[in-house]
């Protein structure tokens, strides 16, 4: 069965600081209590993401929001269906008044996003606050670009920790021109993984591949290793300038075997906490793996069903 796909947007309300402003939710919300978040909430009938986002701004924190601009949509699927929009705003005004869905709130510093407690959902959105500035370069044209099947993987050791590898940096020539091979994703932190491979028309030129063949191939390919099985944790939709289709798949101590020995494509790699992580220097579509990553416990006990 289908799920319902909720609409949401969210802000990234940036002050003169470079600060961003952050609410703690009440008590009173079972979920998210006591957990801090971004602005926001669902798109009601007759609005677009724009009016949303200053309607929901208004109610909860009484400032007035006088314009935003997309950065990024992310959609979430687990055992809810989530289509997120989130938005930047640096033109608002008034004081901060507090509904009684919050109790507390903080203007806060990328760097300092780890010293906060997040929900799962929430968590999300803290790549998009840490590269807004790249974000805010392109101008937004929901639905234009490409479409890319990715999967990557939460590769656990025996300690618990996970594995993070980074992009190497290969300068390459053309027509007299330098440029690295791996664009701004060189010399960033990542999950291992890569694309799934689609039939392109041409006989043998590619095979089609579930997410858990294309792992088990990429892994092959980049790590050296090999993997024996998997388990769904989340899909993650992330629209930029393209469309990227995330799978993200745990492999547990027993799902795979041997030793990492990287391809070229990665200089070094590092087994890491959650919260090392989100510490790292990643390229932005990499920190959208922190949120499985941290809250990996809750993403088992949902009942998964992708489409």
């Amino acid at each position: 069965m289908s799920k319902e796909k909720i609409p949401v947007a969210k802000g990234l309300i940036e002050n003169q600081d470079g600060k961003f402003l952050m609410l703690k939710k009440s008590k009173d919300y079972e979920f998210t209590a006591g957990k801090w978040e971004q602005p926001g909430g669902k798109i009601e009938e007759g609005e677009d993401r724009f009016e949303a986002l200053k309607r929901e701004v208004k109610e909860e924190t009484g400032l007035e929001i006088h314009g935003s601009e997309d950065l990024v949509r992310i959609e979430l699927e687990d055992e809810n269906h989530i289509n997120c929009y989130v938005l930047h705003s640096s033109d608002f005004s008034g004081e901060i008044e507090l509904s009684g869905e919050h109790e507390e709130f903080q203007w806060v510093r990328p760097e300092d996003f780890s010293e906060l407690e997040w929900h799962r959902d929430s968590a999300y959105i803290l790549p998009a606050a840490r590269s807004s500035e790249k974000y805010l370069e392109n101008r937004r044209d929901y639905g234009s670009g490409m479409e890319i099947s990715v999967v990557k993987a939460l590769v656990q050791n025996q300690e618990g920790d996970f594995l993070a590898v980074k992009k190497s940096v290969i300068e390459k020539v053309s027509s007299g021109e330098k440029f690295k091979k791996y664009g701004d994703m060189s010399g960033k932190w990542e999950l291992p993984g890569g694309r799934i491979q689609e039939t392109d028309g041409k006989v043998g030129k590619k095979k089609d591949e579930d997410r858990f063949k294309a792992l088990k191939r990429e892994l092959a390919e980049k790590l050296g290793i090999k993997v024996s099985g998997g388990v769904d944790v989340v899909r993650e939709e992330i629209e930029e300038e393209n469309t990227v289709d995330v799978f993200i798949v745990l492999l547990r101590p027993v799902d795979w075997e041997g030793e990492i020995e990287l391809s070229e494509e990665h200089s070094e790699y590092e087994w890491v906490r959650p919260e090392e992580y989100l510490e790292l220097d990643w390229h932005r579509d990499a920190g959208y793996g922190y949120s499985p990553m941290a809250f990996l416990d809750e993403y088992l006990e949902m009942d998964l069903n992708y489409r």
